[in-house]
């Protein structure tokens, strides 16, 4: 099935739960000349129709419901990665190729499965969080058993110590750097843990030199907006 054959008009009705059978919904239309945001969740649902893995219309449905939320591009291309991985162990591992059969031995069974592979536990818990609300989702719509999610699979994730730049590096690399603006950037990243993207979004009315303090409108992981503030050298 191509991705012009997909709708993004209506989302599938509430059906019954008759296991093993999963109902199944029309996967939504994806009209090709789509540009914007829109174009890129209707390219995000084209990978999983071309992945031929199961279920399919539903992680369409899901994406277009993430995407209804205003969820950001990126939240979106996470859960469609770790969604596909999930659907994709279930028809290639455990040889499921309808969603009513999956189970809590499922997920604990791709758990399994990304640690043989060698996945560090905190983007194993990324995958999960994506994989339980994709769950949560279809129990919702009464697709799978709601008792698969009644206690959930966790993994444990060793709590890491911060680390800094060691000083003598630190002037190292201002030591390296000629240009005005690229160490007035470099010490405000430094100063202030902003991202990068943070930093090239600010603009001069953004900046309060006598308080010492930047105004971010939109955290570029979170979406909410937050003040940082540098110090004397950042400033001068």
């Amino acid at each position: 099935m191509s991705p012009s054959s997909i709708s993004l008009e209506s989302e599938s009705p509430s059906i019954q739960y008759r296991p093993p059978r999963a109902a199944r919904c029309p996967i939504p239309e994806v009209p090709p000349a789509r540009h914007g945001n829109r174009g890129h969740l209707d390219r995000l649902i084209g990978v999983f129709v071309q992945s031929e893995v199961p279920g399919t219309d539903h992680a369409g449905h899901y994406l277009l419901h993430l995407y209804r939320k205003n969820c950001r591009r990126r939240t979106l291309e996470t859960n469609q990665i770790n969604i596909k991985l999930f659907l994709k162990f279930l028809r290639d591992r455990e040889g499921i190729i309808d969603l009513a059969q999956v189970s809590r031995r499922s997920i604990e069974a791709f758990v399994e499965h990304e640690q043989d592979r060698g996945i560090k536990a905190k983007t194993l818990c990324v995958r999960l969080m994506s994989v339980h609300a994709f769950l949560r989702f279809l129990a919702e719509r009464e697709i799978i058993h709601p008792d698969v999610l009644r206690k959930k699979v966790r993994v444990k994730v060793p709590e890491a110590l911060p680390r800094a730049i060691d000083p003598e590096d630190v002037k190292a690399l201002l030591g390296a750097v000629r240009h005005v603006r690229d160490r007035a950037m470099i010490l405000t990243l430094l100063r202030t843990g902003m991202r990068i993207g943070e930093l090239l979004s600010v603009r001069i009315s953004d900046i309060n030199l006598k308080e010492k303090k930047i105004f971010i409108h939109e955290a570029q992981k979170t979406g909410i907006g937050r003040v940082v503030y540098f110090s004397d050298d950042a400033k001068y």
